[in-house]
């Protein structure tokens, strides 16, 4: 389908830090080998990666982008909030609505859906109806609709799209090309992602010190921007501290270590590009954040390991590796891509 085209739409490319953006990236490489792919984005001051690329000031140009490349299907990647600072992108949604009624295909890949809050001081209390009315307005006009997560898909499948379909994301990072020998690797554990994601891990010092206890682990290694040097203190192990690297270092330091930590909520794990570039890379993770209990493909004490499962998980760690290792094969980038790929071309087969 190398004559249909394909606008891939994100609020930001590489080389800026924004996991859109790489996910954007990745998957419009991917796309190239069946369509001739255009990427929209916004201003940004970081130089921009990707090509052909069109900076946009405002949505109303989409109509006159899709009309002069002669687009078939535009790929959005929607998390509301990268749309609009207060998370309410109505002139996107509007924008969609008018170009869907001129006959031309959508595929959305919903992130996010909107956030919440149980504080009446803050914003988002008051907006979520308005944040839902958005995502489900969106996904009225979508052909495709695609999630990465169980808790994401629960949400959309209640509204009965035909064409709804969960894939977790790939890594952000190189894949593995090397076998894992699983003894070869040192009893280290990584940290590694934004300062805030990072900062959540070390702030659950007392946790994180009895696994390390319980594994005999050697060495933390922290990857990432900012300074962790307050939180980082109480956790009982030698650290080493390597800051921001290009994506080719993570990966090479990635393929020396045995575990890796992460702080985020189960039922959304699918979601994490960290987590996946750690099951990439048959990392151990162990996750500090255990709130949530919807059951999705990931177990707890089989594909990864909590304070829950800690005690008595479901197999020992080598096998913990392997598991997660195959897990992400089935969503590695080029099986996720190809996934995605054959969607489109189905929808666009019976246009």
């Amino acid at each position: 389908m190398v004559n249909k085209s394909i606008l891939i739409i994100s609020p930001q490319y590489p080389s800026a830090t924004n996991g859109l953006g790489d996910y954007s990236s990745i998957i419009g490489e991917y796309f190239k080998k069946e369509f001739k792919v255009i990427y929209v984005g916004f201003k940004q001051p970081e130089p921009v990666e990707v090509a052909p690329y069109i900076c946009i000031r405002s949505f109303s140009s989409l109509q006159e982008i899709l009309s002069h490349h002669q687009i078939d299907i535009i790929f959005l990647n929607y998390v509301n909030f990268a749309y609009h600072p207060k998370g309410l992108p109505f002139k996107l949604l509007r924008e969609l609505q008018l170009i869907k009624s001129k006959g031309y295909k959508l595929c959305i890949f919903f992130h996010e859906l909107n956030a919440s809050s149980h504080k009446p001081w803050q914003l988002v209390f008051w907006t979520k109806p308005l944040q839902q009315y958005i995502y489900k307005h969106l996904l009225n006009i979508a052909d495709l609709a695609f999630c990465s997560n169980e808790r994401v898909r629960k949400i959309l499948a209640k509204h009965q799209h035909p064409n709804l379909y969960k894939k977790a994301v790939f890594a952000n990072i190189p894949e593995s090309v090397e076998p894992i020998v699983f003894e070869q690797r040192s009893r280290s554990a990584i940290v590694f992602g934004t300062l805030n994601r990072r900062k959540k891990v070390y702030e659950n010092a007392k946790e994180l010190n009895a696994f390390i206890a319980s594994r005999n682990i050697k060495e933390i290694v922290d990857i990432g921007p900012g300074d962790v040097k307050s939180v980082i203190g109480y956790i009982r192990c030698p650290k080493r501290i390597l800051g921001k690297l290009s994506a080719s270092e993570i990966a090479a330091e990635f393929a020396k270590h045995t575990w890796a930590l992460i702080d985020y909520p189960p039922s959304l794990m699918e979601k994490s590009g960290i987590f996946a570039a750690y099951a990439a890379y048959g990392l151990i993770t162990y996750n500090t954040d255990s709130s949530d209990k919807i059951v999705q493909d990931l177990v707890d004490g089989k594909h990864y390991l909590s304070e829950n499962s800690l005690d008595s998980p479901l197999c020992d760690d080598k096998t913990i590796s392997k598991n997660i290792q195959l897990w992400y094969e089935e969503h590695n980038q080029i099986n996720h891509s190809l996934f995605i790929q054959k969607k489109i071309e189905q929808i666009l087969a019976n246009a």
